[in-house]
């Protein structure tokens, strides 16, 4: 990974500072101690491989175009957790899917098993028609509910 770096024109042994998030870390502890990159690049391949296992057995895999994360956009935190109990309100607490991160002001991730974000998102694209026809009809005032989905490929 260094090597990409630095065919790039960055310059390793200059930096002042490494940081990293999630699994970036694992870069942060390669770029400290050079020598042991190849330990650092042995728990990368494990934890990968640990999160592979546990994806499969809990059914957070893709299935064809659709994946275990969809960012949605313009949305409210309570309007999202609405939707996953009103479209995933049978299924027990730790299946159901969940707002996993938020990404920006009006943005979350969605993270569940595909069908179940399915689910949800139908519920949330069901709510936005009928806000807009509800608009168009003058029966309401306010914009109506128009998320943008960004589904994430995770595979």
């Amino acid at each position: 990974m260094l090597d990409v770096l630095e065919s790039q024109g960055l310059d390793v042994d200059a930096a002042v500072t490494s940081l990293g998030h999630s699994q970036g870390i694992l870069g942060v502890f390669a770029c400290q101690d050079l020598t042991r990159a190849a330990e650092v690049l042995a728990i990368a391949q494990l934890v990968g491989a640990a999160v592979t296992r546990q994806a499969r057995v809990t059914g957070l895999v893709a299935q064809g175009d659709a994946g275990p994360m969809v960012a949605i956009g313009n949305i409210t935190r309570k309007q999202l957790q609405q939707a996953i109990d009103t479209a995933c309100g049978d299924l027990d607490e730790n299946i159901r899917p969940t707002i996993g991160l938020r990404n920006a002001r009006t943005t979350y991730v969605l993270v569940g098993r595909p069908d179940d974000n399915r689910k949800v998102l139908d519920l949330l694209r069901h709510q936005a028609a009928k806000d807009a026809k509800a608009v168009e009809n003058k029966l309401a005032a306010a914009p109506p509910l128009a998320q943008t989905l960004f589904p994430w490929t995770c595979r």
